[in-house]
Order: C-alpha cells, then sequence, then structure tokens
C-alpha cells in the first residue's frame, strides 16, 4: 500500500472549461485516470471571476443561471463530502 490518499477518496470538479467537448475529454481523461468526476461542470466566464476579484462567491454573479450552475456544483461538492 502506498503513502497518500485513495484515490477512492478524491473527486474532480470541472472548472473554467470552454466548451461541451472540453468538458467531455476532460472528463473522459480524469475517469481512464481512475478518478471520480462532479457532475457538471462551471464555464470559463468573466462573470465568475468579476465575482471572486471583487470579494463575493462564485454563487453572486450578476447572472442567475451562472449563479445557479455554480450553486449546483457547490452542492455535489457538498453531497461527496458528506457521503
Amino acid at each position: 500500500m502506498s503513502a497518500g490518499i485513495p484515490k477512492k477518496k478524491l473527486v474532480i470538479a470541472l472548472n473554467c472549461v470552454g466548451t461541451d467537448a472540453e468538458a467531455a475529454d476532460a472528463r473522459a481523461f480524469i475517469l481512464e485516470a481512475g478518478f471520480d468526476v462532479l457532475p457538471g461542470a462551471l464555464a470559463e466566464k468573466v462573470a465568475y471571476r468579476v465575482a471572486l476579484n471583487s470579494g463575493r462567491a462564485m454563487t453572486a454573479t450578476t447572472y442567475k443561471t451562472l449563479n445557479t450552475k455554480a450553486a449546483s456544483m457547490l452542492q455535489a461538492i457538498i453531497n461527496r463530502a458528506s457521503a
């Protein structure tokens, strides 16, 4: 048994993806490497950077749809951590 955190305890969240194809490629690569990937992906959007750079959360952009997507990703992280 090697040192470190077992792969089954790690999960990847896709963030800053440019296209659906890019997300699919990343997801396939990560799964092939033996890691889990959370459902969904957050797109590369200026609004996320603006929110973070001004001290707000990714769920506090000026766009409801982006906030909803970010909230869904955060909930997936919480669900995984609670499992």
